[in-house]
């Protein structure tokens, strides 16, 4: 069994740096006929901040999970539709979130550039961003 969850830093400082400077602007506007739009992008930042602030990865019962924060976006296959795992590096212009890498797939990923490619048997590929790439490896060929 594996379990790890890694906290996305790289998604909450600037989020939170957003909503300290639209807090900022709130009262700036406040009155104004655009107070709305401040309000809105608010809610929507601190919505990304909820669903983006960490990333667990599972592996049992022959299944490996990966999903951010509450599980409300979420990934779950069998081990058994794995081909082959690899320790690959993202390019930084990847970002974090859920992602579409052309030729590497779907990507999780809220912090670092280390990550985990998965080829599946149908040929698509899936990466799990990690800190711990090793041990994910390691897991998943045990699983």
């Amino acid at each position: 069994m594996y379990r790890h969850t890694q906290t996305g830093w790289f998604i909450i400082v600037p989020l939170a740096a957003a909503l300290v400077m639209m807090s900022a602007m709130y009262f700036e506007v406040y009155g104004s006929d655009y107070i709305w739009v401040i309000r809105a992008v608010f809610i929507v930042v601190v919505l990304c901040l909820l669903i983006f602030y960490n990333l667990t990865v599972a592996i049992e019962g022959g299944n490996i999970y990966v999903g951010f924060s509450f599980g409300l976006i979420k990934k779950i296959m069998k081990l058994s539709d794995i081909e082959s795992c690899e320790h690959v590096r993202n390019r930084w212009w990847y970002g974090w979130g859920v992602r579409y890498v052309h030729g590497s797939g779907l990507m999780f990923n809220v912090s670092g550039l280390d990550a985990v490619e998965l080829t599946l048997k149908d040929g698509k590929k899936f990466r799990i961003g990690t800190d711990e790439p090793a041990k994910l490896i390691e897991a998943i060929k045990a699983g």
